[in-house]
């Protein structure tokens, strides 16, 4: 799975391609600073940075003429596209602390984590920590999971008797 970072600097290489073609090169300069996208500011900004400028990309992507119509003479062909693409980035992840989370990718690893603490318990005695482990768990794959992933989560704590009394 390609990470975050790589989707959002490509993207971001992908929107400076764009205002090169559309807009004069005064303008097009002034408008990488004000995004904060030339190449020596953004090769230290960390994901939560990237996250920021690709929703300030965003933003001005849906100020130019014709986004929102199927036919456009006065918008760069393609934008319309590239706007849908980064959008889907951006419904793909969150931001969560300084990190960016892939939304699929954390439910898959919260029912793996729920599938060993219910696997890896002797006697069915489940300690305080297991159970607020499953049930923050719990929390991620409702929220974000998959119909797929909740039902095997719901299959595999209403398989234990003790989870679904403590839960």
């Amino acid at each position: 799975m390609i990470s975050f970072r790589s989707k959002i600097l490509k993207a971001i290489s992908d929107y400076k391609l764009i205002i090169r073609k559309a807009l004069p090169t005064i303008q097009c300069t002034t408008k990488m600073r004000e995004l904060g996208i030339k190449r020596k500011n953004i090769q230290d900004v960390d994901d939560v940075g990237l996250y920021n400028i690709g929703l300030k990309i965003i933003n001005e992507l849906k100020k130019y003429p014709g986004i929102n119509s199927k036919k456009s003479n006065n918008s760069y062909k393609g934008t319309r596209e590239f706007l849908q693409y980064l959008e889907k980035i951006f419904v793909d992840h969150y931001v969560d602390g300084s990190r960016i989370v892939h939304i699929k990718q954390e439910s898959s690893c919260a029912l793996v984590e729920v599938i060993q603490l219910v696997t890896s318990v002797k006697n069915d005695k489940f300690s305080k920590e297991s159970l607020k482990k499953i049930r923050r768990c719990g929390d991620i794959i409702t929220s974000y999971g998959n119909e797929e992933q909740k039902k095997m989560f719901f299959n595999v704590i209403g398989s234990n008797s003790e989870i679904m009394e403590k839960l």
